[in-house]
């Protein structure tokens, strides 16, 4: 068996419908849409995915989807969804539900979540797998059903580190082989002491923390937060970045909302963040954006830091 992305193989698109049509025609409008949406939108998600097996290998023995939002009277931002699981009923019992979850779980951690969401009404079933009944909501559909959760494979850790709880040197020389001023395996005494000592933010003040992303044991993200010192209410964020090959997988997302979290959690309701972006980075500008930052029209100064001159200052008042 093989489980295939219908995104990546078009191809298999009209099979894939009139198979869940045949199979289970009860949520076939639903996988429709869903399929449609995936082949049409650039997004990541909503994604569909075949088994594909028997005796001539080209046979789809089940499918399922993974969806950005479920029909949740409510809702919070609980995202993905695994909908639509189905297996060939001669093909039950061996386990291959199960395969498809697992599958699901690995897609859902590559895509930067730590989570995966379910709604069922098949109670005993999903726990059997490693997912946790979490409330019972009322869905579009008008009755309640409950909602199960499972946490992903290869998912992303945040590590939160400030004036009373620092990085050890193994992690201080991480972010320098991250920033790309040292390399691996050679005498990291210098790149420590630099980090330690002279990199922000500790060195620029008294208060601040900084946001470390691992997958694993790499360290692939990081932002820092800076308060000012003149100003209790004035946080500067800066030095967002995350390592090429995991962007759009929204860990960047995470870093900023933990960090604004923080800053919300702790403060006094009356705090307000500054980021500093270049005009021309649209994708960081469509990112803060989304949190609420809105364009100043001008670059205004914190503390003594020396900013380019294309940069302009982004606000989020908390």
């Amino acid at each position: 068996m093989k489980v295939v992305s219908i995104r990546k193989n078009p191809q298999w698109a009209e099979t894939a419908k009139a198979y869940c049509e045949e199979k289970w025609s009860d949520v076939y409008g639903a996988f429709e849409d869903t399929l449609n949406q995936c082949l049409q939108k650039e997004n990541r998600l909503p994604e569909t995915w075949i088994m594909v097996g028997g005796m001539q290998e080209d046979e789809i023995k089940g499918f399922y989807q993974l969806c950005d939002a479920e029909p949740v009277e409510n809702e919070t931002k609980r995202s993905p969804w695994l909908t639509t699981l189905f297996v060939e009923p001669d093909l039950r019992g061996w386990h291959y539900g199960e395969l498809l979850m697992n599958h699901a779980r690995y897609e859902a951690g590559k895509l930067g979540f730590d989570k995966m969401y379910l709604a069922t009404d098949h109670i005993g079933f999903y726990e059997k797998y490693g997912f946790r009944e979490i409330g019972l909501e009322r869905f579009a559909w008008g009755r309640p059903t409950k909602i199960y959760e499972t946490d992903t494979f290869g998912k992303v850790q945040l590590a939160v580190y400030d004036e009373k709880n620092l990085p050890g040197d193994e992690t201080y020389l991480k972010v320098a082989a991250y920033k790309g001023g040292y390399t691996p395996g050679e005498n990291g005494a210098m790149a420590l002491h630099f980090e330690k000592y002279f990199a922000p933010p500790d060195c620029f003040a008294k208060k601040w923390f900084t946001i470390l992303a691992f997958r694993g044991d790499e360290l692939i993200g990081r932002i820092n937060f800076i308060r000012s010192s003149t100003d209790v209410r004035h946080w500067y964020l800066g030095d967002l970045s995350v390592k090429s090959t995991e962007r759009r997988k929204r860990i960047a997302s995470r870093m900023l909302q933990r960090g604004i979290d923080r800053i919300r959690q702790n403060g006094n309701g009356d705090e307000y963040i500054c980021a500093y972006i270049e005009e021309d980075n649209t994708a960081s500008i469509c990112l803060h954006t989304k949190f609420g930052f809105a364009d100043t029209g001008k670059c205004q100064p914190f503390e003594d830091f020396v900013f380019g001159e294309n940069e302009t200052t982004y606000r989020m008042n908390l």
